[in-house]
């Protein structure tokens, strides 16, 4: 049986918007204290919350790139601070998602 994700992906695509705005303000945030870990948290969820609903509708390489976001993002939870080149990435990588 082949389940039709057509309403799943709209209501994907309509969180993601959510998630994008919410990854957006955080690393907007980083820009002007690159050492706020609330922000770093927030940037965090938003890459895990749009990587998990890609990979659950069938994009897997929207999926596997936002990893490799989630990924990175989560290395600086650890050390709690963003270089400023990093976070000019993260910018890239977030307008790509766009």
């Amino acid at each position: 049986m082949k389940i039709d994700l057509t309403s799943y992906r709209n209501a994907f695509f309509e969180e993601a918007v959510e998630h994008l705005a919410a990854l957006e303000a955080a690393l907007l945030r980083l820009d002007a204290d690159p050492s706020d870990s609330a922000a770093i948290d927030s940037a965090f969820r938003a890459a895990h919350s749009i990587k998990g609903g890609a990979d659950t509708v069938g994009f897997s390489e929207l999926a596997e790139f936002t990893h490799c976001l989630e990924d990175l993002l989560g290395a600086f939870r650890i050390s709690s601070c963003v270089p400023r080149e990093i976070l000019d990435l993260l910018l890239e990588a977030r307008d790509a998602l766009v």
